[in-house]
């Protein structure tokens, strides 16, 4: 059996929130304004598995075309302008409101650690506009720690959360986030509602990965009997 926790960490995107297609929509809009082909989602499902930074992600769809470095910044501008001026269609991912209340309402500890590069109050803008910035203590970006597969960010919100890693979960989406998870010593739940495989999320330690965020509020419902998959 595994003791209760005192802090639920999430990754954000994938985890929480549904931004893949957004994220597509994008990344195609900056490449076609530089006459380049579109991505299949397919693609862009194994970068962001992989947590590759975004200037990454465009050297390997175009090793010669963004080779320049301010070539690539500008396709990142780009990038930027499609993603923003939709991102009001940015939704919570079903079940990810009563999740976080019923964390709460446990008195167990909320924290987000995300790649993203936004900081200060305008990284709680989004969480605000969702309705759930009131649920979550603490919130780390990539401006504070090194992206995963790093276990930077996480650390730091532990530190922030006051807990250590027996007293956490980890919950996240994808290959990275379950890297992240062990190296940082929590205990890790995979769920696939973003680019992530069941399998292997299994493969790299998963105490259970689960289809989506109602199949893990009833976890969370019992979590004084909690135990690992055999």
């Amino acid at each position: 059996m595994i003791k209760k926790p005192k802090a639920f960490v999430f990754d954000l995107d994938g985890t929480l929130i549904d931004t893949f297609n957004l994220y597509l929509y994008s990344l195609n809009a900056g490449l076609q304004a530089f006459g380049l082909p579109s991505v299949s989602a397919e693609k862009l499902s194994e970068f962001l598995d992989e947590a590759f930074p975004l200037e990454e992600i465009l050297k390997r769809i175009a090793p010669l075309k963004f080779a320049d470095v301010q070539t690539r910044l500008s396709c990142v501008e780009k990038i930027k302008e499609a993603y923003f001026s939709a991102l009001e269609k940015v939704r919570l991912l079903v079940g990810a409101r009563d999740l976080l209340f019923t964390l709460k309402e446990k008195g167990v500890k909320v924290g987000i650690v995300t790649g993203r590069t936004t900081e200060g109050e305008e990284k709680w803008l989004e969480l605000k506009r969702l309705g759930i910035a009131e649920f979550v203590d603490v919130f780390v970006t990539g401006l504070e720690a090194p992206r995963k597969p790093s276990s930077g960010g996480i650390v730091v919100c532990l530190k922030k959360l006051r807990v250590s890693p027996e007293e956490a979960i980890f919950i996240g989406d994808s290959e990275a986030d379950a890297l992240a998870s062990k190296e940082a010593g929590l205990s890790f739940i995979g769920v696939t509602t973003g680019v992530g495989k069941k399998e292997r999320l299994l493969e790299l330690g998963a105490i259970y990965v689960v289809k989506d965020l109602l199949e893990l509020l009833e976890i969370v419902k019992r979590l004084d009997t909690l135990t690992p998959l055999e």
